[in-house]
């Protein structure tokens, strides 16, 4: 019977070392006895490695993180339809947010995430990403780096229900009011990481934004603006300050003015 850490790959008495790269096929030769094989150089693209080929056991290969819920066009933002550069209310980007680990993973890796990257793309200069911290309590600390917005465990205390909480508080709005009125979208990603070498893939979900056609303003027309006729007097300029606009078109089809409080004799004139 051959010793802790020997083999014995005839079966016979003399017994000898697995050499580096390969492991135990324990027991195929009976009494005791094992043989060596080559251990598995790499795992498959949706793995990693967890620990590294030894005498005993083989390389150990355990399924990476995934996040789920977060797929498709899952939420729609409808654009300002006021013209006053507010927008609507802020929207959840993705309230059924998970992350799911394999039966197989070891609790130091599903209990030990060490941060969670958020990414807007496509989005324009007006779209921001936000996270809602209303009534969070933490453990995890939030960082806003251009159109990203990273989640990282600096205490080391926070598990995977902390980091589900805090995408889920992701919240997408724009006061872009769209000159070209024509509905778009934008992709959020998200992604999680245990190391450097153990990230998730990617989870993309699309923000819908529907566009709204704003209707055109007329200012300075009213009010304080008033314009004073003496009878019998030469014509005044009724409005010579009115501003019209249109924040989404420039391209204004018409432009309707009436006197509708007039007496006989009154008249409108283009100068």
């Amino acid at each position: 019977v051959c010793g802790a850490g020997e083999v014995s790959d005839d079966g016979a008495t003399q017994c000898t070392s697995c050499i580096e790269g390969q492991t135990f096929n324990t027991g195929i030769l009976g009494d005791d006895k094992t043989s060596c094989s080559t251990c598995r150089s790499s795992c498959s693209a949706t793995q990693f490695v967890w620990s590294a080929c030894k005498a005993n056991q083989d390389t150990t290969c355990v399924e990476l993180p995934r996040i789920e819920g977060v797929s498709g066009t899952a939420s729609f933002f409808t654009e300002n339809a006021n013209g006053n550069g507010e927008g609507h209310d802020a929207i959840t980007v993705a309230p059924a947010a998970s992350i799911i680990f394999g039966g197989d993973t070891p609790t130091d890796i599903s209990d030990g995430l060490e941060r969670a990257t958020v990414e807007m793309l496509g989005g324009g200069a007006f779209d921001v990403l936000s996270f809602n911290a209303a009534g969070y309590a933490g453990p995890l600390e939030a960082s806003i780096q251009g159109s990203k917005i990273i989640f990282e465990n600096l205490a080391h205390v926070a598990r995977v229900p902390d980091f589900e909480e805090a995408l889920k508080r992701l919240q997408f709005h724009s006061t872009d009011e769209n000159a070209a009125n024509a509905d778009r979208a934008v992709t959020v990603s998200f992604q999680v990481e245990f190391s450097s070498s153990v990230v998730s893939t990617r989870a993309d979900v699309s923000v819908g934004i529907f566009a709204v056609n704003d209707k055109p303003t007329v200012t300075n027309a009213a009010g304080g603006h008033w314009a004073t006729y003496i009878q019998n007097g030469a014509p005044v300029t009724v409005a010579s300050d009115v501003e019209l606009s249109d924040v989404d078109n420039n391209g204004l089809a018409s432009v309707v003015i009436a006197l509708v409080s007039g007496c006989r004799g009154d008249t409108l004139d283009v100068d």
